[in-house]
């Protein structure tokens, strides 16, 4: 991976750029539109993107980056990447970010934990976010951004191989998730995988779970607040729509406020079946073969 930091920018730069200045003083950097993404090669990459949102919340650079991310324009395999959004107004900017968050996950992007500095346009919520509610906003808003910076820069990759899995499900059915654990063994075997103990270190959480209400329950929660984080992957059911949704908030959980970080292609979406019909289904156990061949991305 290279050394040198990738700024990319989005919107329209006031404020973010004297705070960006402050926050790449003596590291190696560049920059580079985000309307330049598209056809180019951004893999192997330590990428920052740098947003500043629309004054009237609609954010449509942000919104034309992921759709081209989602279009398949943009290879980020190999790469990191963070995040600084600046002046949001409301909660679409958020919701926003995290959509491009998923799409450059999926398009091989590893996403570092907490991953995102935000300030508002009044900078009112900084103090609490960044400061323990005490210090000026700017001063601490640009040492959020600074020490991001920093984490970037000397951000490692995983070494590969798969190693061991810590196994977590959050199904209502013990038998299903029984069979699912059966079958993910069997596949984690032939990668030279395996499960870890209860009580054993692992280096990835793979997490099964179904989007039945379009919102994680209290077991997936439970587990996304694993202090042990490490590296998090999930599976998810979905025989309900709003999947996006679910994974925006298992992203949330997870990674901008927790203490795991996402590997490339992170979640493997099993669109219009529950997981006890999934488990039986020819088509799905290829995407689970996929999903042992990801582990090896971590």
């Amino acid at each position: 991976m290279r050394e040198t930091i990738t700024i990319v920018s989005v919107g329209g730069h006031t404020r973010l750029g004297d705070v960006l200045e402050g926050a790449v003083d003596g590291l190696p950097f560049e920059t580079a539109d985000a309307a330049a993404l598209s056809g180019a090669d951004w893999s192997n990459k330590r990428l920052l993107f740098a947003v500043s949102a629309d004054a009237f919340g609609a954010n449509e650079a942000l919104g034309a980056l992921s759709a081209r991310v989602l279009r398949g324009e943009c290879d980020f395999s190999g790469s990191v990447c963070t995040a600084v959004l600046d002046a949001a107004q409301g909660g679409n900017a958020h919701a926003d970010l995290l959509k491009l968050l998923l799409a450059v996950n999926g398009a091989g992007c590893t996403l570092m934990n907490r991953p995102c500095v935000e300030a508002g346009r009044d900078m009112k919520s900084v103090p609490l976010m960044y400061g323990g509610g005490r210090g000026a906003p700017f001063v601490l808003y640009a040492r959020a951004v600074r020490a991001l910076t920093e984490r970037l820069a000397g951000f490692a990759p995983a070494e590969n191989g798969i190693g061991r899995v810590r196994f977590v499900s959050a199904l209502e059915s013990e038998g299903t998730s029984r069979e699912w654990r059966t079958a993910l063994e069997r596949v984690l075997k032939q990668n030279s995988g395996a499960f870890a103990g209860d009580d054993e270190e692992a280096d990835t959480t793979l997490l099964l779970t179904e989007n039945t209400a379009n919102l994680p329950d209290e077991t997936i929660l439970r587990a996304l607040d694993d202090p042990r984080g490490g590296a998090l992957r999930c599976i998810l059911a979905s025989p309900w729509f709003g999947a996006e949704l679910f994974c925006m908030l298992v992203l949330e959980r997870a990674c901008l406020q927790g203490s795991f970080y996402l590997p490339p292609d992170a979640f493997t979406v099993l669109e219009g079946a529950d997981a006890g019909e999934a488990v039986f289904s020819g088509d799905i156990w290829r995407k689970i073969e996929a999903v042992s061949t990801n582990l090896d991305r971590n």
